[in-house]
């Protein structure tokens, strides 16, 4: 799960705040999800929320080897305290043009970081159906039982609900912020360059829908 593009820039900004490292930030994020479906469904509710961008820098996703200031052909262009200016203008369009000098480069780094994207949407899917099966048993049975338990397990489902929508919300933002790639040019016939993977991401985010549906009507 990790933004091998941006990551190159995370040890950059490590070594010059002398932060120990990067897994744990504003957010309190780590790369790893809690293996608790219910406490992992917070965390990519929370993980969502961020931007590509946002999410290397908080969530720590520093590839193997990515340990290096600067980028490919030996010069990062770095701002304040070693963040690109891409980094800084807030768009992913702005990182790749600023920090690979050829759209071969930028290419590259694209197809990696909606890959990655979509592997991490994947693993969110996959805790949300958990927590789906989890509240139908749950709620089933605190209705058969009766008493206040119906109401407290309603209540829990409609907060993990809420979260499945903010997961939804942050995966369709992702999608939003790959997709204007398109301004690159980067492929001759082809919208992105990516247009395969940013396809799959359109459909996992159906998926999330569906899961999301499901919950509302168990309620």
């Amino acid at each position: 799960m990790m933004f091998r593009g941006i990551a190159r820039w995370c040890t950059s900004i490590v070594l010059i705040l002398g932060i120990a490292g990067c897994g744990a930030g504003a957010g309190g994020l780590t790369n790893k999800p809690p293996e608790d479906p219910d406490k992992a469904l917070g965390f990519y509710s929370t993980l969502m929320q961020k931007t590509v961008l946002e999410a290397t820098a908080i969530s720590g996703w520093v590839s193997a080897g990515s340990g290096v200031i600067g980028g490919k052909g030996g010069g990062t262009n770095f701002l304040y305290i070693g963040i690109p200016i891409g980094f800084a203008t807030g768009t992913y369009v702005g990182f790749l043009q600023q920090q690979y000098a050829n759209d071969e480069e930028r290419l590259e780094v694209l197809t990696t970081d909606i890959e990655a994207n979509n592997g991490e949407i994947e693993a969110a899917i996959q805790t949300m159906q958990q927590v789906l099966a989890r509240q139908r048993s749950d709620l089933a049975a605190a209705r058969a039982a009766g008493g206040t338990a119906v109401a407290r397990e309603e209540a829990e489902t409609q907060q993990k609900l809420a979260s499945m929508q903010t997961i939804i919300s942050g995966a369709e933002a992702r999608e939003r912020e790959f997709g204007e790639t398109r301004r690159l040019n980067l492929v001759e016939g082809q919208e992105t360059g990516v247009d395969q993977q940013l396809q799959e991401l359109r459909l996992r985010i159906a998926t999330m829908r569906e899961i999301a549906n499901n919950m509302t009507e168990i309620l």
